[in-house]
């Protein structure tokens, strides 16, 4: 991906299509379910997102790739937007979205999640063309990686988003 500058759909489950799961960083979500990977930038847009992780979504335990078999609960869709815009614009808070989440994960039948997400997540189902503006985390495969292709490198998302996105720019975080 750092030599084409494309990254193609990767994630499974049963009931979506293939697609690829990338956090969109900002103040408020400034984390990633991996402690490692690429900070790109991209022109396309993800056909869906939501603010927290999909397997939460679903009648998993887990919110591992064991989920995902899992079945979507009722109600999920309210959590899942057609934009990032639309995302950002119709959850004022992490904690506001965690009410919302416990909310229908309690109508289930299922346990509370005790901690809002850091991070959100936008689904391409199709392969995206990319700019890669730095890599996060600290394993020494990763630092030769970055000195191999000139990016800069961050031990966190966190790290990055302190740094760099006052700037306004959109960026996105894809987990190795």
């Amino acid at each position: 991906m750092l030599e084409t500058g494309v990254i193609k759909p990767n994630t499974t489950h049963s009931k979506l299509p293939q697609r690829l799961c990338a956090s969109y960083l900002t103040d408020e979500y400034f984390g990633s379910y991996r402690p490692e990977g690429i900070l790109f930038k991209t022109e396309e847009r993800p056909s869906y997102c939501s603010p927290v992780d999909l397997m939460a979504l679903t009648t998993g335990k887990s919110f591992t790739s064991s989920d995902y078999h899992c079945t979507f609960i009722e109600g999920s869709e309210k959590l899942v937007y057609d934009s990032v815009d639309e995302m950002l614009k119709a959850n004022q808070s992490k904690e506001n979205v965690l009410k919302q989440l416990n909310t229908l994960r309690k109508d289930s039948k299922l346990s509370k999640i005790k901690n809002a997400f850091n991070y959100n997540e936008c689904c391409f189902e199709d392969e995206v063309n990319i700019v890669p503006v730095g890599l996060v985390g600290t394993s020494q495969e990763l630092m030769e990686k970055a000195k191999k292709y000139h990016l800069p490198i961050y031990a966190t998302t966190q790290d990055y988003v302190h740094l760099n996105l006052k700037e306004n720019n959109k960026f996105s975080i894809l987990d190795f």
